[in-house]
């Protein structure tokens, strides 16, 4: 940013035209134009010329301004109108994510159970291993000691086959010497190959110890991964849940806080439950009405009976008859009411006993957390088996009560003893109110709790970029870990199969380098040579020459270690390849590290926002 004008006259120099308020590449230097125009002196103004040309300066800065007012003033209703439409986005899709979250939750614990038992089968596989390799390791250990042994062997020869070529300790006899050397030539071929063997079976091994040490790693490694990842997800359960204890007691607490004539449009649940429960209300209130009317009655004919004398007793029976008929058709209705009432208690029994064994069969049971719901809900099904007896005794004492009334028509029943049980059944109905409006508590308390676990897991999905309509199930999760798990195992098969095939490709080389230095020896025996007056050539055929044994052992060597660098140089290749697979794996299992902690972030805001918007509605 240029710094502003301090002379009067430098800023007279300057165009009024130039100042442009569409242009927004020219607004620091307009500012600075400004700040300029309001510091000056216009004392220091000399001509009209001038003052015309500042007066020009001032509207088009004047314009500059109005302009810049205008576009924030645009700016700021769009960013009102964004935050508007995103809050009732937020709103309305707050109360759709209960399905998805539930499914969320559910398949978290089918996974956590799932790489449980991956984690036991991959110890038990881990042990196993660990025992090849040991016996491997042994093994190879005796080898090497053999290895030692021959090498202490070969250089014994080598240090008689120099003895017995030093010229000053050669005999005159020809014959003798060209046998012996014949002979520890053939010795020293035997160990020779007997050492090639020995190598060979020890490459073997090695090769078999690399790759049971390799599996070995990645088994740790698949092993400290599913166990990470198990401590993740247990932990993840055990915030969940005390998330869940913590929603619990908001809920009553708000609930003990909530007026009765509330209009909120977040209670919908809340109002739905306490609309079923008013139904209740209204039908056994209902039923109370006519058992008050039929204990009206029932007083009424005591008094009737009471009143009239002996004769008048049979119209009075009569007309009893006629008012049990109706008791009996009213009694008939109570006992289908009261079927009604108890099948939608079996309903919501059994709407309960879904959600507990759905909620327990996916919790470890060693948490404490899991042991109070499980206490709770052994609660809650001792509670429903006193219901169920209850009703079972409620049955039997309707038919006794019709029992009762059957034995009244034949006179052998008090009315006393039927305003006692009206009475006593009264009560009962009574309390069955009371326990049903607990019930219908209990379970909208989990509802509410439900509804905020699928609204959670439906803004994660949304985060993500997926779908929150269309969960994904445990088997499309487990196929996808899969396909990944055996790319990478693909990967590696591969590449440790190139290494297999250069390591014999350089073992043929070195039996093709043994096999012409054999060769050579058998040829130079044939004609009578010294084995350094022998050599090779490049098409296998042994030629005499000038050059000692140890200058062509030197080049074969050589050769040798030249074919064996370029073995060696495919192989760091193919090693370095796979070390940047294992890399891409690790900045892969990285970036799901960094996914997880972004999920919880989002998880600790939408938190502090729920808590926000229930400290505000509270």
């Amino acid at each position: 940013m240029a710094a502003p004008l301090t002379d009067w006259r430098a800023l007279l120099k300057v165009n009024p035209n130039e100042i442009d308020a569409d242009n927004e590449a020219d607004d620091d230097r307009n500012d600075n134009l400004g700040v300029s125009f309001i510091n000056l002196n216009p004392g220091e103004i000399d001509s009209s010329d001038d003052l015309r040309v500042a007066l020009r300066l001032g509207q088009r800065l004047a314009k500059f301004y109005r302009a810049q007012k205008d576009g924030y003033w645009d700016k700021l209703l769009s960013l009102a109108q964004e935050h508007k439409q995103l809050k009732d986005k937020s709103l309305a899709g707050a109360a759709d994510g209960d399905t998805v979250v539930s499914n969320a939750l559910n398949q978290l614990r089918e996974e956590v159970e799932y790489y449980r038992r991956s984690y036991e089968d991959k110890l038990g596989e881990a042990g196993q291993v660990r025992d090849e390799l040991k016996r491997c390791e042994a093994r190879v250990r005796e080898l090497q000691n053999e290895k030692e042994n021959l090498k202490k062997v070969n250089e014994d020869l080598q240090k008689r086959m120099g003895e017995l070529r030093d010229p000053s300790r050669m005999k005159s006899d020809d014959g003798e010497r060209t046998s012996r050397v014949r002979a520890l030539e053939k010795e020293l071929d035997e160990a020779l190959t007997e050492n090639q063997e020995l190598y060979d079976e020890n490459q073997k091994l090695n090769a078999k110890f690399i790759v049971l040490q390799k599996d070995k790693v990645e088994s740790d490694r698949q092993i400290n991964e599913l166990s990470n990842e198990y401590t993740r997800n247990k932990k993840l359960l055990n915030e969940k849940d005390q998330e869940n204890v913590e929603f619990k007691n908001r809920i009553n607490l708000l609930e003990s806080q909530m007026p009765h004539d509330s209009a909120d449009d977040d209670d919908f649940i809340m109002k739905a439950v306490e609309e079923r429960v008013k139904q209740w209300k209204d039908v056994f209130k209902a039923k109370d009405d006519e058992i008050d009317d039929l204990k009206r009655k029932v007083v009424n004919l005591h008094d009737k009976l009471q009143m009239y004398s002996v004769q008048d007793q049979k119209g009075d029976v009569s007309t009893l008859n006629k008012a049990l008929a109706e008791k009996d058709q009213q009694i008939l209705m109570l006992k289908k009411k009261v079927e009604e009432a108890t099948n939608d208690i079996i309903k919501q029994t059994d709407a309960l006993d879904r959600m507990r064994t759905d909620y327990t069969a996916s919790n470890d049971p060693t948490s404490i957390t899991n042991r109070s719901h499980a206490l709770e809900t052994t609660r809650i099904k001792k509670q429903l088996n006193d219901y169920e007896k209850e009703l079972a005794e409620r049955d039997s004492r309707m038919h006794d009560l019709d029992k009762q009334l059957r034995r009244f028509l034949d006179n052998n029943y008090e009315l006393r003893d039927a305003v006692q049980e009206i009475r006593q059944l009264k009560e009962q109905l009574k309390l069955k109110d009371r326990q049903m409006e607990d019930l219908a508590q209990y379970a909208n308390r989990k509802d509410l709790t439900v509804n905020e676990v699928t609204d959670e897991n439906e803004e994660l999905r949304a985060k993500l970029g997926m779908d929150p309509r269309t969960p994904m199930t445990v088997e499309q999760l487990k196929t996808a870990r899969l396909t990944r798990t055996e790319s990478n195992q693909a990967v590696v098969q591969v590449l440790q199969k190139e290494i297999e095939r250069l390591e014999e490709e350089r073992l043929k080389l070195k039996q093709n380098c043994r096999q012409l230095a054999r060769q050579a020896g058998v040829r130079a025996a044939e004609l009578g040579l010294a084995g350094d007056s022998v050599w090779i050539d490049d098409n296998g055929i042994s030629r005499p020459s000038g050059t000692t044994t140890d200058d062509a052992i030197r080049i074969a060597r050589n050769d040798y270690d030249q074919q064996l660098k370029a073995f060696d140089t495919n192989v760091d290749q193919l090693r370095r390849e796979l070390l940047d697979k294992t890399n891409e794996n690790r900045a892969l299992i990285t970036e799901i590290r960094g996914l997880e902690q972004g999920l919880k972030e989002i998880d600790e805001q939408l938190k502090q926002k729920r808590f926000q918007r229930s400290s505000n509605t509270g």
